[in-house]
């Protein structure tokens, strides 16, 4: 047992302890039992000192908070990240979808100024021959005699102003040979160094070889240049985290489909109904039986190909025909006035300007009927199922729905960007809601804007805008030298004076984004894209959407774009 003796209050501090211990057993136990009561006092009094006792409650309430908002943050980071990725994603699929479709235009717009340049061709090569063969100054001095005897006549004239005419046409006779034939001299030393390069070009079928070279890989061209396009927006600036996230993700990949449910370029380009470029080439090779007139020494082995394969093949070597002589007929005129425009005025005695018209066109139609009737043939537009010429659509009201169908089905392409998903912040509490991989799409038209309108307010010389980006035709040259003075015109609106056709003769192809409302968007979102459309020639390791209960009409109200 021990006893407390506590010292005087001066000293309280400095208590001592008395302890006696008793050696029997019932001392120990009673000992012992003090304790234990002692210590079960506390422990039932332990609660109610915990409610009353406050201290470091706070710490614990800041605990619970900062888990919290630790859980929200990331949660914000991470929806955050997933906003940001998709946001890019739909960026290098707009970006993907214009470029690419911005080759086909240029695809167009070569195969159109190739059209003007084989006529164009044909053009000068009858130009040069008749610079060769001088038929039209082979003439003129006949003429010229003829102007002198007039002359002679007109000298001898009781009136005054008549034998002056005389004397002038006297003395202008021997200037205007003397041009005619330094002229002849000149044209046939031109011809002579230009002429077997044009007439090379046409009996190797250059041109129209380039042009069916443009139209089977200008689509491979495309899709390479979605693939890179949106690679290159799914990089970042920083290298260590762009490998990263390869590491992770893989690279993103693009890919441009035709609206038909086919990866542009690919299989190949050798149907003329489904390929991407809308370019029928008229050549029939030799499936009319006829042997051409000037055999190719060097054939590519796709001539005639498409007059096999279309329907219809017979309108569009008609078509092709026409159009190539109204144009070679048209550009020859142009080079004619243009290069003679001096015998148009100042010597026009000699009429040699309209004796080379003459002889160059008689040129143009030997070339034109006699050595290449089926063959140098410009390309042509795919026509309608129907036959219809595309050009009809511009204006017709009655044709909405069968003009919407052919211009959705050559006209429209989708471009979709892949990347497999992301890492999500927080592995273990967030999980990727979908089942399928992130995508984005864009629809791009490919059209060629109308002539826009421009006012005009009546004065002199005023005139329309002309071949604004292009075009090659309607190029007007001013003869006689100096041309007469501009008429004044009512005020008013009127259209700017450059081609907008819809076909194969306008440079004015272009794209533009359009809302993502074609019907096949399901099918193609759905639809594996072949290994060789993608750069690395790869399967694509993302996992598609699985839609079955979707439609357009569901999908139009979930896709923002």
């Amino acid at each position: 047992m021990c006893n407390r003796t506590n010292p005087p209050r001066v000293n309280r501090s400095h208590a001592t302890w008395t302890c006696t211990y008793d050696h029997t057993a019932g001392g120990v136990i009673g000992v012992m039992t003090n304790v234990l009561a002692r210590v079960g006092r506390r422990f039932r009094d332990l609660p109610g000192r915990l409610h009353r006792d406050e201290r470091g409650a706070l710490s614990m309430l800041s605990v619970i908070v900062i888990l919290a908002l630790t859980m929200v943050l990331g949660m914000i980071i991470n929806v955050g990240k997933h906003v940001d990725d998709k946001i890019k994603m739909q960026n290098a699929a707009d970006a993907s979808a214009y470029s690419s479709t911005l080759v086909v235009a240029r695809g167009m717009n070569a195969i159109s100024f190739s059209n003007h340049l084989l006529c164009d061709t044909f053009a000068i090569t009858a130009f040069l021959r008749e610079a060769r063969d001088r038929n039209a100054e082979a003439m003129v001095p006949e003429i010229l005699d003829a102007w002198s005897n007039v002359g002679k006549i007109f000298a001898k004239s009781q009136f005054p102003k008549f034998r002056t005419l005389g004397s002038a046409i006297q003395n202008k006779v021997p200037d205007e040979k003397e041009l005619v034939r330094t002229f002849g001299e000149l044209g046939s030393a031109i011809a002579q160094e230009i002429l077997p390069v044009m007439e090379y070009s046409l009996r190797e079928r250059l041109i129209p070889e380039f042009q069916r070279a443009v139209v089977q890989t200008m689509p491979q061209v495309a899709q390479a240049t979605a693939n890179d396009v949106a690679g290159r927006h799914g990089q970042h600036s920083d290298p260590a985290a762009n490998r990263k996230e390869e590491r992770e993700r893989g690279r993103q990949v693009g890919i441009l489909w035709r609206t038909s449910v086919i990866a542009v370029g690919y299989p190949d380009e050798r149907d003329p109904q489904t390929r991407t470029l809308p370019a029928i080439d008229p050549e029939p090779g030799s499936s009319l039986g006829v042997p051409q007139p000037i055999p190719d020494p060097n054939p590519d082995g796709m001539e005639g190909n498409d007059y096999q394969a279309i329907p219809g093949a017979g309108a569009y070597l008609k078509l092709a025909v026409q159009q190539r002589e109204q144009l070679s007929r048209m550009y020859l005129n142009q080079w004619v006035n243009d290069r003679l425009r001096f015998f148009a005025m100042e010597g026009k005695m000699s009429q040699y300007i309209n004796l080379y018209h003459v002889f160059s066109c008689g040129q143009l139609m030997k070339l034109l009927n006699e050595e290449y009737p089926f063959s140098n043939l410009p390309h042509m537009i795919r026509l309608a199922d129907n036959g219809v010429d595309p050009n009809k659509f511009r204006n017709c009201t009655d044709c909405l729905a069968s003009s919407q169908n052919y211009l959705d089905q050559n006209f429209m392409f989708v471009g979709v960007a892949y990347r497999r998903q992301m890492k999500e912040m927080m592995y273990g509490l967030f999980r990727y809601p979908l089942s399928h991989d992130p995508l984005a799409f864009a629809q791009v038209e490919l059209f060629v804007p109308k002539a826009r309108m421009w006012y005009h307010d009546g004065s002199a010389g005023t005139s329309p805008p002309s071949d604004i980006g292009g075009g090659g035709v309607g190029v007007n040259v001013p003869i006689p030298l100096d041309p007469p003075p501009a008429v004044a015109t009512p005020p008013g609106w009127g259209f700017e004076g450059w081609p907008g056709d819809w076909s194969l003769l306008t440079q004015n192809w272009t794209v533009r984004l359009v809302p993502a409302t074609h019907g096949n968007i399901l099918s193609i979102i759905q639809t594996q894209p072949p290994p060789e459309a993608i750069a690395t020639g790869q399967p694509l390791t993302v996992v598609l959407p699985s839609l079955p209960g979707i439609d357009m009409r569901m999908l139009r109200e979930i896709n923002s774009h």
